[in-house]
């Protein structure tokens, strides 16, 4: 099941060690745990509690997501105050296995700017 899944959550052309972690991680995942997190992610609807957030977001897709697709993080971020967004090329739902470093780059630029090192 996992390496099937994985597939659908990378981009086209995502590097074979790539896949392959995430594959090794998602089949770790018991099936009644992922089977329970999934229906939570179905039934779960906070579109109108977006405007009230208060603390700094930042909204990351990558462009080959069709599970969070930039479109759909784009307006989030938009009904969000102050929220930043950044779409991650060539990546697809698992950016941070796909591509660490393009991943980390716009996470730790916006890290640095909302809570400095001091």
């Amino acid at each position: 099941m996992a390496a099937g899944l994985v597939r659908t959550m990378v981009a086209p052309d995502a590097e074979a060690p790539a896949v392959a972690f995430a594959t090794s991680v998602m089949a770790a995942v018991p099936a009644p745990a992922y089977r329970a997190a999934l229906g939570a992610l179905v039934r779960f609807n906070q579109r109108d509690a977006l405007p009230h957030i208060a603390v700094p977001v930042l909204a990351l897709a990558g462009q080959h997501d069709t599970n969070a697709s930039p479109e759909v993080m784009q307006r989030m971020a938009q009904r969000i105050p102050g929220a930043e967004y950044h779409c991650l090329p060539d990546v697809g739902h698992l950016a941070c296995m796909e591509r660490p470093a393009a991943f980390n780059a716009p996470v730790l630029a916006f890290l640095q700017r909302h809570f400095p090192v001091r």
